[in-house]
């Protein structure tokens, strides 16, 4: 996929005033959820069971705090 240079510049300064920096496939695919349920093509996260993405320890959790814009999402990481 290609995106243009001030997408991947705002994308990289977004990834890096994290904490920890997600990955870009993340950031991506939570974009294009998000994209996609508002536009009524895929079920909102909140409507679609959760499954703990595979690798990822029990005692590990990962939350995601979704406010209306994308850019503003904090990945937390609870150790």
């Amino acid at each position: 996929m290609t995106i243009t240079d001030d997408l991947e510049k705002a994308l990289e300064a977004y990834r890096w005033d994290q904490d920890i920096p997600p990955r870009l496939v993340d950031v991506m695919q939570a974009a294009l959820r998000e994209y996609l349920a508002g536009r009524g093509y895929l079920l909102p996260s909140s409507d679609r069971p959760r499954r703990k993405p595979r690798g990822v320890p029990r005692e590990r959790a990962v939350r995601i705090k979704r406010e209306d814009n994308l850019s503003s999402a904090v990945i937390e990481d609870r150790r």
